[in-house]
């Protein structure tokens, strides 16, 4: 082509016009052979006066790209604008996979080719390196699963321990994801895969809370039964008993730990079963002190049936030897080569019909015989217990006396109600009634007194007591001597166990008043 210049512009007088671009000649790259060397010519004037000519060769500069390494997003596709922005080249215009390719899909550093379109719609096909993670990232996500998983699987665990160790989990997860991007070979993905699997895997889910609460049920067991070991005045047989007790408390408080859900449920078991504990406060079956009577020579205060078995049953295991003898002090202060033993026969004949009623109770209800079974069994130390006194004996027959009205009056009242009759045809009659609501009382007494602590049952069970005794009830619906009845037969039932109760203290209390109130 020929280019001339006129008035300082130029113009193509030959050839190609579209070259010309204001005082350059661009030539299009796509039309070049790169390896073809570009000749000029110049001269000025013309004719007689044209110049001698300047000549001078250009060789086509090498067409470099640069290219950034291409990540896949984890579980998405690169799109065509990744593509052009991993490009660093001047007039690029589009960016797309080459036709008659596809993106690899297995974890690693992989080779693609690009088609490039430049601003003059010239086309390249270039080459960039293009890093797949997915697999990588997705044994990251399964381990981090599986371990979260198995968090929230361990019942051990409180809700605010799980939320801190799964959100470990998913910081070493995140460390893991970074430095698999981070890698810039194989061997460096592979290594960071193997690090995330180590580190998720080392995340510590030791459970803390339920297992700090039950050591300190377990302190409090030990302490417990160290009480009841250093207690002398108990026999071995309550020593087991209340340990049992103990042991009842500290199991049913582990289960609510075991069952709690969150921390505050933790420490409410706990502290519940710590205080289900300090309220056993087991105690000695009532042994009065010895209170010694003096036995005069001349016969004016006898011993009588001392020596005697009145019942006749000389071989029952509970009956001590009545010729048993052991040296007292006399209150008085003056020793005596005589001394006695008291009578134990009536007690005997007692326990022994108490031992037997409640053999062949029928429809009496469950709590009164556990209540009545205590009274036995003090009855039965009773009367093993050789330094057992006239004040020891009188109070314990008393006892057993009430134990029994108890339970016959109990009997009574289930026989009349089966005969259904009604109160108009003396259904039962007024002083067997008010001889059971009696007894029941003595046994809630007792059973107020084993406590060891003062309770506005006590006061009530009194003022009902009195009541009964003092007032004139022949008027009295038999309907509410039946309530009155049931609400001493429940307090006695939840004095004897107080753990297992279906009631409360305070419901005992709201319906003694209620009964009280009516009978007033």
């Amino acid at each position: 082509m020929k280019l001339s210049k006129t008035g300082g512009n130029w113009s193509v007088t030959e050839g190609d016009g579209t070259v010309l671009s204001g005082n350059q000649v661009v030539l299009p790259y796509k039309g070049l052979d790169r390896t073809q060397v570009i000749g000029t010519s110049a001269t000025a004037g013309s004719d007689k006066y044209m110049s001698e000519v300047a000549s001078q060769d250009y060789t086509v500069p090498e067409h470099r790209v640069t290219m950034v390494a291409l990540t896949k997003p984890y579980k998405q596709n690169v799109t065509d604008k990744d593509l052009l922005d991993a490009i660093n080249l001047e007039h690029k215009q589009s960016a797309k996979l080459k036709d008659g390719t596809s993106y690899p899909t297995t974890d690693g550093f992989h080779d693609i080719e690009l088609t490039v379109t430049y601003e003059d719609g010239s086309t390249e096909n270039v080459s960039v390196k293009y890093k797949v993670t997915d697999a990588s990232k997705g044994t990251i996500y399964q381990a981090a699963k599986a371990k979260k998983d198995a968090i929230d699987g361990d019942n051990q665990l409180t809700n605010e321990e799980k939320k801190a160790a799964k959100d470990k989990v998913d910081a070493e997860a995140g460390k893991a994801k970074q430095a698999v991007d981070a890698a810039t070979t194989n061997d460096g993905v592979t290594k960071a895969q193997n690090d995330a699997a180590t580190n998720i895997n080392n995340v510590d889910t030791t459970p803390h809370s339920k297992p700090n609460a039950k050591a300190e049920i377990d302190t409090k067991v030990e302490e417990a039964n160290n009480a009841i070991d250093q207690n002398k005045d108990m026999t071995d047989d309550e020593r087991r008993e209340a340990k049992k007790a103990v042991k009842d408390a500290a199991d049913k408080a582990k289960e609510a730990i075991d069952n709690a859900t969150t921390d505050a449920d933790v420490t409410r078991a706990k502290n519940n079963g710590k205080q289900a504990i300090n309220d056993i406060n087991p105690q000695p079956a009532p042994r009065p002190n010895p209170v010694p009577t003096p036995r005069p020579d001349n016969g004016g205060n006898t011993n009588n049936g001392g020596d005697t078995n009145n019942d006749g049953n000389t071989g029952t295991s509970v009956t001590p030897s009545a010729r048993s003898r052991r040296s007292v002090a006399f209150a008085g202060g003056t020793p005596s080569s005589q001394e006695k033993t008291v009578d134990k026969s009536e007690l005997h004949k007692l326990v022994e019909e108490l031992e037997t009623r409640l053999k062949d109770l029928d429809g009496i209800d469950q709590s009164v015989i556990d209540a009545t079974k205590i009274i036995l069994r003090e009855g039965q130390e009773a009367l093993r217990n050789t330094d057992l006194t006239e004040a020891g004996l009188k109070e314990m027959t008393t006892k057993v006396k009430e134990a029994l009205e108890s339970l016959k009056g109990k009997q009574t009242t289930k026989d009349e109600e089966t005969k259904e009759t009604s109160k108009e045809q003396g259904h039962l009659p007024y002083g067997t009634m008010i001889g059971s609501l009696l007894a029941l009382l003595g046994l809630l007494l007792f059973l107020i007194a084993r406590r060891k602590r003062e309770s506005e049952l006590k006061k009530l069970t009194k003022e009902l007591t009195k009541v009964l005794q003092d007032g004139d009830l022949t008027s009295v619906d038999a309907k509410l001597l039946d309530q009155v009845r049931e609400a001493l037969a429940q307090a006695v039932a939840f004095l004897a166990n107080e753990k297992e109760s279906d009631h409360t203290e305070d419901e005992l209390i709201e319906k003694l008043k209620a009964v009280l109130a009516q009978l007033r």
